[in-house]
């Protein structure tokens, strides 16, 4: 088999990622002879393992909203985000050609559920750990010049609530110490049940990461495996790189935490409000919000650092575009519905953020 040294970088870049640099330059002579392509797998394999927990290890990753329209393909990439998972444990490793990780962490999610005469309206904060496993199946498209792994994993999953649950909550404005109260454990274990299920059957539909090679774009789409040199769709169109590109469901007492992104370099910001409102929205440092949420989990008093008074603010119908200077910090978007009592209760925007200039 013959195949050039650039197409196997691409290759790897649409595992690890490459952060938007450019593909190096291959000089223009005779093609090289490689290994067969069950050695190249290997490679890929190898560098996956090397590199994914650096970079999963300390992201919040987006979790769907439940008020989400199904969808499917390349529409799945405009579905609404209603929760984080902060991603704290990790372990890679191969066997025969299978890739295996465990990821683990705290998170949150808002859930609205009825069952019997039991309902559940809140954000339900728990702990998750996640095993998938699966072969990498690798794809690149000339006509597009996209790039892409799908990984179709063998998925199990254990959630449990790491706060209060209850069965009767209305939405609340107060802020999280509402979740304060007496468990019901009805709702417990209906959450560890339901949320153990929503991870194995979201994750076990399958994982496509592509590389746009003429943007040097990466992206990360859950569900079916998506066609050969198509990218997932996002709100913001165009041909700027992004290091986020999504649309955020924002529902009362809670918040999203995005990132982190790299210390020293500029960003900027792009905010639409799509529906309810306002919107407010902070930079902060990586290791601050992860701290202010281990305590929040261990029962500290908590205000949301977003809610401060000097906190960015976007109305419904404005879009606000903001530059983030270099940050001495890996650093963490936070955005959350205003929460004064004329407030609509869910805000729903389109949330940006590029590489500065």
């Amino acid at each position: 088999m013959k195949t050039s040294v650039g197409i196997r970088w691409l290759l790897v870049c649409a595992i690890v990622g490459c952060g938007g640099s450019a593909p190096p330059i291959v000089p223009a002579v005779a093609p090289i002879q490689t290994a067969p392509a069950g050695t190249v797998d290997q490679l890929l394999l190898d560098v996956a393992i090397a590199q994914a927990c650096d970079r999963l290890r300390g992201t919040f990753l987006a979790l769907p909203d439940q008020d989400n329209a199904p969808t499917s393909g390349a529409a799945a990439g405009m579905a609404a985000t209603g929760g984080r998972w902060l991603v704290e444990e990790c372990q890679a490793s191969a066997s025969n050609g299978v890739l295996a990780l465990r990821l683990g962490g705290l998170g949150w999610k808002w859930v609205n559920e009825a069952r019997d005469e039991n309902r559940v309206r809140q954000h339900v904060y728990f702990s998750a750990t996640v095993d998938l496993e699966g072969s990498l199946q690798l794809a690149y498209d000339p006509r597009s010049r996209v790039a892409s792994v799908f990984m179709l994993p063998k998925a199990e999953a254990s959630v449990s609530p790491a706060l209060p649950v209850r069965a009767t909550a209305e939405n609340f404005v107060g802020g999280f110490l509402d979740l304060f109260v007496d468990a019901d454990e009805y709702a417990r274990a209906a959450v560890a049940t339901e949320g153990s299920s929503q991870f194995r059957q979201q994750l076990s539909q399958g994982i496509t990461v592509t590389f746009d090679v003429a943007r040097a774009q990466p992206d990360v789409n859950i569900g079916p495996r998506l066609p050969a040199g198509v990218v997932p769709s996002r709100p913001f169109h165009g041909n700027d790189l992004w290091l986020l590109n999504e649309r955020q469901a924002l529902h009362q007492g809670g918040l999203l935490v995005a990132g982190p992104y790299p210390p020293g370099v500029p960003a900027l910001l792009d905010v639409v409000v799509e529906g309810g409102g306002p919107l407010r929205f902070r930079v902060a440092c990586r290791d601050a919000v992860v701290d202010n949420f281990h305590g929040f989990y261990r029962g500290l008093s908590f205000i949301p650092i977003v809610q401060l008074q000097d906190s960015g603010w976007v109305v419904p119908g404005q879009r606000v575009t903001e530059s983030v200077p270099p940050q001495p910090c890996p650093w963490v978007l936070v955005t959350a519905a205003a929460t004064f009592p004329s407030a609509i209760a869910t805000v729903y925007a389109a949330v940006q953020v590029r590489p500065g200039r």
